[in-house]
């Protein structure tokens, strides 16, 4: 029986998850793991406020920045060359973001 290989967008998802629970591993601050809540692929409660994660194969970076206000934003995206322009055609917006990570 052949193993079905995961998509990037759930490897990426799979690494994310993985990632933020590992730093949570000292700190003890996450209250609760939200998937594919309010638009956001996770949302992460600690005791320190929420943080909202977009996971993308490529993502709109201007429509990320419209949906950050007053958030504190996380975005993982391969690192590509249509994943690095669109950061960089974007950067006027995101810069103005408080807590874009």
């Amino acid at each position: 029986m052949a193993k079905e290989s995961k998509t990037t967008l759930e490897i990426l998802k799979d690494w994310a998850l993985a990632n933020i629970r590992h730093k949570d591993l000292l700190r003890r601050e996450i209250v609760e793991i939200e998937q594919d809540k309010q638009g956001w692929e996770f949302v992460v409660h600690s005791t320190k406020g929420d943080r909202f994660y977009c996971i993308a194969v490529k993502a709109d970076f201007e429509e990320i920045s419209k949906r950050a206000e007053g958030k504190q934003v996380f975005v993982v995206v391969p690192n590509t060359k249509e994943n690095l322009a669109a950061f960089n055609s974007s950067w006027s917006q995101l810069s103005k973001l408080d807590s874009f990570c």
